[in-house]
Order: C-alpha cells, then sequence, then structure tokens
C-alpha cells in the first residue's frame, strides 16, 4: 500500500508540478551600463483602425481607434486594405482604385478618386501612426483578375503614382501635406513565379518576372528623379525564392534602379527563421551594391501551414501560442538582425490574421505583443544587454534617460506537448530588486497586473512555455 501511494506521489508530481521547482530554473542578467543601441520600431501593422463615415459617433469604429492608438503603433501598410469594407472596399488605396480608369489624362484631378483613401489614412495618422504606402494592388484570389496584370503603360503608371504622391505630400487636388516618406512598389511579384503560375491563377503578379523587372525600374526611376529626398523600395518579396531576389537585385544594379529600402515577408513558427532569412536578403544586398539599403519585414505572423484544410493556424493565432511567437520574434529582430521596421499582417478585422476580434474589435492575446513593444519604444532611452541563459528565453531590456528599465520577458517553445512553467530568475547588476509587478500574458491572463516575487535581491516569474511578462523598475531614489 505504502509502495502505490509513493508511485502515485510521483505520477502527481511528475504530471502536475513545475519544472521550476524540480529542474533548473532559467535565468536572465541586466547590465544597465552596457548599452546595445535604440530599440527599433517593429511593432508597425499592415492595416489600421476602420474608417465608417461616422467613425467619430460610431461605437466599435472608436474601439478599433482606441486599441490602435493606445498600442504606439509607428507604422501602418496599407496592403489589402481593399479587402475591407470598413476602409472603403475596391474603392481604396490600390492603384487601380485612386485611378479607376487608366485611359484619363494623369495630370487631370477628376481622373482620380481619393475619397476613402483619404477617409482611411487621416483616422490613422489621427492615431498616431505614419503611413507606409504601398503602391500597387491588394492580392487577388478570385476566378477572374483585375489588376494584378502588368500596366498597359509602365510610365503613365508611375506618372500616377506620382501625383497620389503630391496629393498625400504636397496639396495637389485637394490633398495634404502629409510627409510620408516610404513608398514601395507592388506587392510579392515573386509569388506567382514557380511553375509560372503568372499565366494561369496568378494572386498577385500576372506578368513574367522579367517583365516585372523593367516595370519596378521604370517606376522606381520615374519617383526617385520627381522625389529625390523620399525614399522608394520594395518589392515585398515572399523570400521564399531567393533566386528571384538575386535576379531582381542584379536587375537592379545593372539598371542603376534605386533601392533605397528591400520589404520582404516572412510567415513561419520559429522566431530563429527570421533571423536566418534577415541574414540571407543582407548578403543579397551587399552583393549587388545595396548594402545601405533598409531591410524592412513588411508582413509577418504566425503560420503552421499554408494548407487552406487545416484550421489549426487560424484557431492557434487567436490563443497564447501566437502571442508568445509574436513577443519572441520582435526580441530575436531586435537583436539578431538589421530590420529596421517591421509590420504586423494583420490590423484588418475580417481576417483570420487578424489581432482584434471580428465581432467586438476588441484585442486578442497577440495585440498586447505589440502593444508592449510600443511601452518600450516610448520610454525612450536605449536598449541595454540582456543575458538569457536557455534558448527558450527571449529578453529586451531597455534603460530611459531617467533610469528606468524596462524589461520584456518571453518564454516560447514551439513544441505544443511542452506544457509546465518554469521559474526564471531576473537579476539586474548593481541592483538589489524588490517585489513589483508585471504585466503577464500566458493561458491565463491577458497583460494583466500580476506580483513578482523577489529573492536575495533578483525577481522570480514563474513563465508557462508560450508566455511573455512587461516589468518595468523605476530608478534608484
Amino acid at each position: 500500500m505504502m509502495k502505490m501511494k509513493n508511485r502515485f506521489l510521483l505520477l502527481f508530481a511528475t504530471l502536475f508540478m513545475s519544472p521550476g521547482v524540480w529542474g533548473q530554473d532559467l535565468s536572465v542578467s541586466i547590465f544597465p551600463a552596457e548599452t546595445t543601441g535604440p530599440i527599433r520600431a517593429l511593432n508597425g501593422t499592415n492595416n489600421g483602425p476602420v474608417a465608417t463615415k461616422d467613425w467619430q459617433t460610431n461605437t466599435a469604429t472608436n474601439r478599433s481607434a482606441k486599441w490602435f492608438k493606445a498600442a504606439g503603433i509607428p507604422y501602418m501598410r496599407p496592403h489589402d486594405a481593399s479587402l475591407h469594407v470598413g476602409y472603403g472596399g475596391h474603392h481604396t488605396v490600390d492603384i487601380s482604385a485612386i485611378f479607376p480608369d487608366f485611359s484619363k489624362d494623369v495630370n487631370n484631378p477628376d481622373s482620380y478618386d481619393f475619397h476613402f483613401t483619404d477617409e482611411y489614412l487621416g483616422l490613422t495618422r489621427f492615431c498616431g501612426a505614419e503611413i507606409f504606402f504601398r503602391l500597387g494592388q491588394s492580392i487577388e484570389h478570385g476566378s477572374k483578375k483585375y489588376g494584378i496584370y502588368p500596366p498597359k503603360d509602365y510610365k503613365k503608371w508611375a506618372q500616377i503614382c506620382e501625383h497620389i504622391i503630391r496629393h498625400y505630400n504636397e496639396g495637389w487636388a485637394n490633398g495634404f501635406h502629409w510627409d510620408i516618406r516610404y513608398w514601395e512598389i507592388w506587392n510579392e511579384p515573386d509569388l506567382d513565379s514557380p511553375q509560372e503560375r503568372w499565366m494561369t491563377d496568378p494572386l498577385c503578379w500576372g506578368g513574367s518576372e522579367e517583365e516585372f523587372f523593367r516595370f519596378y525600374c521604370v517606376a522606381a526611376k520615374h519617383l526617385k528623379k520627381c522625389f529625390p529626398e523620399l525614399l522608394i523600395g520594395g518589392p515585398a518579396v515572399t523570400t521564399g525564392y531567393i533566386s528571384w531576389i538575386d535576379k531582381f537585385l542584379g536587375t537592379l544594379e545593372r539598371e542603376k534602379a534605386p533601392l533605397d529600402f528591400f520589404s520582404w515577408h516572412r510567415y513561419s513558427t520559429k522566431p530563429a527563421s527570421y533571423a536566418k532569412k534577415s541574414a540571407v536578403v543582407d548578403s543579397l544586398l551587399k552583393a549587388h551594391g545595396f548594402s545601405r539599403a533598409e531591410s524592412i519585414l513588411d508582413e509577418w505572423n504566425y503560420q503552421v501551414s499554408w494548407s487552406e484544410t487545416s484550421p489549426e493556424s487560424a484557431r492557434l493565432r487567436q490563443t497564447e501560442v501566437a502571442a508568445a511567437f509574436v513577443m519572441a520574434t520582435l526580441i530575436t529582430c531586435q537583436n539578431k538582425t538589421a530590420v529596421s521596421k517591421m509590420m504586423f499582417y494583420d490590423y484588418r478585422p475580417n481576417t483570420t490574421f487578424h489581432i482584434t476580434d471580428y465581432l467586438s474589435n476588441n484585442p486578442t492575446k497577440s495585440y498586447y505583443a505589440l502593444y508592449n513593444w510600443g511601452k518600450l519604444l516610448r520610454l525612450g532611452g536605449t536598449q541595454v544587454r540582456a543575458d538569457v541563459s536557455s534558448e527558450q528565453l527571449y529578453a529586451a531590456a531597455v534603460k530611459g534617460d531617467d533610469g528606468t528599465i524596462a524589461l520584456l520577458l518571453c518564454r516560447y517553445t514551439q513544441d505544443l506537448n511542452e506544457v509546465y512553467s518554469q521559474r526564471v530568475s531576473v537579476s539586474i547588476a548593481g541592483k538589489d530588486l524588490k517585489e513589483t509587478t508585471g504585466l503577464l500574458t500566458d493561458s491565463c491572463f491577458t497583460n494583466s497586473e500580476v506580483p513578482v516575487a523577489a529573492d536575495k535581491g533578483c525577481l522570480t516569474v514563474d513563465l508557462e512555455p508560450r508566455s511573455f511578462i512587461y516589468i518595468c523598475i523605476p530608478p534608484d531614489k
């Protein structure tokens, strides 16, 4: 009987007790005197708050804008905005929406329809974000394609874009003076190259890769000549086809076409894969003489598989699994890449990639990864060295100008069979830490204030395998 009881206790401990008690604790060591550079604007999004005509009085719209503004989103890329009626639907952002009749005069303001795009971008700016303008078309999944084919006249298309820029930056056609600096040419033109899908069922570019190379060169040269002070780049590639990128950059090098920034996409469950892809991008840019071009990751999200038959990715994106992945990826890109900006896909509420609930417009758990990154940005100051004891741990620490130290600490593992919490010890060189509080997101909590214990001058916190916490430590008095 005693043996059976002991076996039961051992089984209970194995199944239910935290390895933080039974195993070796994890640790984070912060060194405030060792600065590593600024925290970068990595918590941007594709799309922004819903901009219906009554957005100032509409409760749901106000909620959408409230959460967007609260996160301190630094950049918004309005790609696929035409796929949501709340932004103006098919009358929004895309070149074919703003300039619906390609036969019209490019110099005549009456040829343009800026109404819904003005409304949408205006609300985004009202909420504090800068616009990262994608010049091109939304993806087209339907059986008939409309705007994704190569323009009939590349130069005229570039002149249309010129006037769009003048509308938003120089007041042309009853426009604005918004000083939008980033202008991206197209989206994922490489997606349809494999097996020559561009000839049968294209999604983003219904032409050959050679046609796109010529198209980009014409458009980029024209826009850079008109606006030498602006940043012209693209083309928002998938990064899945390295040979395509190599040929594209080689063409730009030969044609002396401008590339102020190179934008790329990545969907994964592995934060480390972003560092690997970033290194590939950097090496290709350097090889073709574009080492000064910014590397910008302007689509990314948690993605298990692209199989349309599996709901797994969509389900997990609404849980702490994806939330921890988002935080771990932000920290990875900050610590291990030269990526200057990131734009999460997607703030648009009518998609399984969204970070706000479709019906209520309230945030999902992943939203709080971007929200807390915004807290680091707003703190100011600079990033300081933070060493972790395990590849499951991700840490970014900032020392504010007033001496405040803020820490984003994440534990993330892909293995969904790993379910136990682990105790993590946090030390700060030169500080005797006292009990405090943190904002925890895991399977039970969503950015909830929780106590953080102190032990022998260190903080201790138990983290689930997919969780993160924001801790802010005031300066010494």
